[in-house]
């Protein structure tokens, strides 16, 4: 009976602290996500002040930036030559020590990574791309009418079931 009471004392000690570590981790997390948010979102405005020390402490050694054109830059580069920064309503995603930024505007999407350093959240990745209509448009509207297609063939043959037939009832 004591080495009942024993191991169930040690087993909800075990749970206790499973939970306390889970808790923690959330906290974690969301303090993660503020974070990259807040460096988000003063990388944007260094940029749009052109604050090089600023944007400097923000951005990954590694960095590699990417415009809509196709251009690609180094983190030498961009304190060089801010670019216009994309500003962008975008969810965040916390992979570990990474994380994602993503979000559009119009017809720019922009995906940013981040990478957390002993230094705070870095910059580490950027890409925009600019949709044009043009290159999708036909692609899309052939999707649409086979969609469509094959949706009314389903309302047809959903129609043509008997009402309270058995499964044998029903075309194949």
């Amino acid at each position: 009976m004591k080495r009942i009471v024993t191991n169930t004392f040690v087993i909800a000690i075990m749970c206790v602290g499973m939970l306390a570590m889970l808790a923690s981790r959330s906290v974690a997390a969301a303090n993660d996500e503020q974070a990259v948010l807040q460096a988000d979102h003063a990388l944007l405005q260094a940029m749009g002040k052109a604050d090089k020390t600023a944007m400097g402490k923000l951005l990954d050694a590694d960095l590699i930036w990417t415009d809509s054109q196709g251009n690609s830059q180094t983190k030498t580069e961009i304190l060089q030559n801010p670019p216009t920064p994309s500003a962008v309503e975008a969810p965040e995603r916390i992979y570990g020590r990474s994380a994602v930024i993503r979000g559009g505007q119009g017809k720019l999407q922009v995906l940013r990574i981040w990478a957390k350093r002993s230094a705070g959240w870095q910059a580490l990745g950027h890409k925009t791309t600019r949709t044009t209509e043009r290159s999708y448009s036909h692609w899309l509207k052939e999707r649409q009418d086979r969609l469509e297609a094959k949706q009314e063939l389903a309302w047809a043959q959903q129609s043509a079931l008997p009402a309270l037939g058995g499964k044998e009832d029903r075309p194949n």
